[in-house]
């Protein structure tokens, strides 16, 4: 087997890596079927086992478990490797912390037998697409145990391997904090809308006294609202140019797939919206999604441009907060398109605008906070993948 060393290592280790097949040093346990009557949703007793159907059920946390088994026959334990066999999922993994859970025929557990999990779960990780491709090039999709026993790939002395193992997954562990974090930042956030926005909270004016009584409206009594256009994509003397063109799932981006000339903008129904303009999209998938626009830029007919003298940044919350409850109102479970009428027609307690000013900065700040944890987990998501690179063989 070839023997090849990383660019980056801890100190104290020389010894070349060398390449061998998974199977080597790990053993895979598969997983089985159990019927709806052979699983619940609560333990039913002290001996039940959490049982994982596929990656929707990954957790190490107790309180988000969803099914419960007394059926034990195949089972996972601590610090083995799940892994998705089959299903859209294939190739998703998760390293188990778990006692013992029970697995799903669309699931294996990699345990190690002379070889750290942990540093198997790192290495395999960045080898996900591999898999999915792997999967779907055979004549039943999904992988087979070979698939993944005869995964070739470089091991250090088992010391080496406990020591990246250590590491990456202290790196692992600040990253979990900080999206547990911010989980629970988005969480305290949606209570406190929905307080305010059902007036349960109130702000006050700077010298302690009340703001005025919220006014029930209709949004079209305050708003002027527009959608855009689509130039012919079969004339590409309308594209290319320096205008750029915000489609629906583009509303909250710096930048855009395609841009507009000024021909393309004057030869459709393309209309052009401003920095700070709030925007909804009104078609499809997306509807009900809402954001501020981030440039100057031409929106299609899948958007809706709303302007009114108040805060953006309130009405922004507010359709974000009711978006589901709007959907399923006007849209018939979820399914359809948003107009600017149904728009005008939402109906809505509105404050001042010095109390909508109050509201807006309080909300900023939590937005705030919630942009730089995100940016402080996308930071080091990359600080590791960069690590992996130069660990790794």
């Amino acid at each position: 087997m070839e023997k090849v060393s990383p660019k980056l290592r801890f100190s104290n280790f020389s010894d070349v890596w060398e390449s061998q097949k998974v199977k080597k040093f790990y053993k895979l346990i598969s997983g089985q079927h159990l019927g709806p009557s052979e699983y619940f949703n609560n333990p039913s007793n002290p001996r039940s086992l959490p049982y994982f159907t596929g990656p929707s059920d990954f957790t190490n946390d107790r309180l988000k478990l969803t099914k419960w088994t007394n059926k034990q026959k195949n089972t996972a334990i601590g610090s083995d490797i799940l892994f998705t066999v089959k299903g859209s999922g294939v190739g998703t993994m998760m390293f188990l912390h778990l006692q013992e859970i029970a697995i799903g025929r669309q699931l294996m557990a990699i345990r190690g037998e002379n070889g750290n999990t942990n540093f198997l779960f790192q290495r395999l990780m960045p080898l996900q697409r591999n898999f999915v491709a792997l999967a779907s090039g055979n004549m039943i999709p999904g992988l087979s145990r070979g698939d993944i026993l005869n995964t070739i790939i470089s091991f250090p002395s088992l010391p080496e391997q406990q020591k990246i193992a250590s590491f990456l997954s202290s790196v692992d562990e600040r990253i979990e904090l900080l999206e547990q974090k911010k989980e629970k930042l988005e969480a305290y956030k949606k209570g406190v809308m929905q307080q305010i926005f059902s007036q349960q909270i109130r702000f006050k004016q700077d010298d302690g006294s009340e703001f005025p009584d919220w006014e029930e409206r209709k949004l079209g009594e305050v708003v002027k609202v527009f959608s855009g256009g689509t130039p012919k994509s079969s004339d590409p003397d309308l594209y290319g140019g320096d205008i750029p063109f915000i489609r629906s799932g583009e509303i909250n981006a710096s930048a855009t797939e395609l841009t507009l000339t000024e021909k393309g903008l004057k030869n459709s129904s393309a209309k052009m919206v401003e920095k700070g303009d709030l925007l909804l999209a009104i078609y499809g998938a997306t509807s009900g999604e809402a954001g501020i626009s981030k440039i100057n830029g031409a929106i299609n007919q899948a958007i809706l441009c709303i302007r009114w003298a108040g805060e953006n940044m309130f009405l922004l919350n507010w359709l974000k907060l009711n978006k589901n409850a709007l959907t399923q109102k006007y849209l018939q479970g979820g399914q359809g398109n948003l107009s600017g009428e149904i728009v005008k027609s939402f109906e809505l307690n509105i404050p001042s605008r010095e109390e909508q000013i109050k509201i807006a900065a309080f909300l900023k700040s939590i937005d705030e906070n919630l942009e730089t944890l995100d940016s402080q987990i996308q930071g080091l998501r990359i600080w590791k993948k960069g690590l992996l690179q130069q660990m790794f063989v």
